[in-house]
């Protein structure tokens, strides 16, 4: 099978697709022809070798030498353990690994049935920055009607699943983006839309019961006085200057939150749920083939993307 190998840490040019080997399901697995995946930061990061990932997926080179963690297919082979997805199923999933490439074993665990309203490279799009949000918002901020939330990075992959999720529950949404993305941002149900480099002349002290930081960029303190008393500030990703909030906060009336999304095929069957129902797109920024693996990486990493940067492995 075809696959971006990542031999090494280092710049998106370390990338290369190779014939490698088509993987074999263990009997908890189905192997799935992928269709389409995405980028997303957390693969770009992994590539450049920051040093908390190293920790993770090997330190001195990656473990595992295909990034990519979304993927839409069509399940071509089952485990013997398999007992809920049958053969020919259309599916999304999330994996820690091995996206970019033909072909992939995962866990059913992992997996939900694919939207059939959405193309393969439309429900790529779909698992890590949708369950980011979901389960920021849901599991983390308990989100509920008529609460104002701010979503911060509200154009980007995350952001654009925070803010309808955040309009199907009846908050009311009020997303950060740059100035040529708040049309899209509207479109997508905020009530209010602010030019992120206006930000504090534009926001009022003590009005948020939810800051969502998707873009990752932000931090408790910059956040914090915009937040009601018992509000919460959830960080989409950990870094470090969120350790001594998550700290200080534990005994306090606001909290500073983060998660690490959990890769959780139930979650993907609520947001396929709700795609079905219309309530729920995936906003696609741009689509690369797989050998241009290498320009959608130096795309994704400036940070300017408009919803999901797809990766096309398979013709539809």
């Amino acid at each position: 099978m075809r696959a971006a190998i990542l031999p090494k840490y280092g710049p998106a040019a370390e990338l290369q697709v190779q014939s490698v080997e088509t993987p074999t399901p263990s009997p908890n697995q189905v192997l799935v022809k992928i269709h389409a995946s995405s980028i997303n930061p957390i693969d770009w990061k992994i590539r450049n070798g920051f040093f908390v990932l190293r920790l993770i997926f090997g330190f001195m080179r990656p473990r595992n030498h295909i990034l990519g963690i979304d993927f839409s297919g069509e399940i071509i082979e089952l485990g013997s353990a398999i007992t809920k997805f049958k053969l020919q199923d259309q599916v999304i999933g999330a994996t820690t690994g091995g996206a970019h490439a033909e072909y992939i074993c995962v866990e059913e665990s992992k997996l939900a049935y694919k939207p059939q309203s959405m193309s393969f490279q439309e429900s790529a799009g779909v698992p890590l920055a949708g369950l980011t949000a979901l389960q920021a918002l849901r599991d983390k901020g308990n989100i509920g009607p008529d609460q104002n939330i701010l979503i911060y990075g509200a154009s980007g992959g995350v952001g654009t699943f925070a803010v309808q999720l955040g309009n199907y529950w009846g908050s009311n949404i009020t997303g950060v983006c740059s100035a040529p993305s708040i049309p899209l941002v509207k479109s997508l149900g905020a009530k209010t839309v602010i030019d992120r480099t206006n930000l504090d002349q534009q926001l009022s002290k003590n009005q948020y019961d939810i800051i969502f930081d998707a873009a990752g960029h932000g931090s408790y303190g910059t956040f914090k006085k915009f937040l009601t008393p018992n509000g919460i500030y959830i960080a989409s990703t950990p870094h470090m200057r969120d350790f001594l909030p998550l700290l200080l906060t534990i005994f306090g009336r606001k909290k500073a939150k983060t998660l690490i999304a959990r890769l959780d095929g139930q979650d993907l069957a609520i947001i396929s749920k709700q795609i079905e129902e219309g309530h729920v797109r995936t906003i696609i920024d741009s689509i690369y083939q797989l050998e241009d693996i290498a320009s959608a990486h130096l795309h994704a990493e400036q940070g300017h993307s408009k919803g999901k940067v797809i990766v096309q492995i398979a013709n539809e």
